[in-house]
């Protein structure tokens, strides 16, 4: 935290930088996908629900692209 009580993600902020933000998403997504894939009926629904989680994480790789040409 800075003393305007803002957030620096800068190597010594002590928190994740925003490449490995990204990289625990994606993984997250994955784990969630493959919680859907194991425990839901194949059908509409579990279809869905990959199509929502595979449209969050191009999101996320769209975003994590666009921070790193606005630097």
């Amino acid at each position: 935290m800075t003393e305007d009580g803002g957030n620096t993600d800068g190597p010594g902020s002590g928190g994740l930088s925003f490449g490995q933000k990204t990289a625990v998403a994606l993984v997250l997504f994955g784990l969630i996908a493959l919680a859907a894939w194991q425990t839901m009926e194949p059908g509409k629904l579990r279809t869905l629900v990959f199509v929502v989680l595979g449209g969050l994480a191009l999101r996320v790789l769209l975003g994590s692209r666009r921070a790193r040409y606005d630097k």
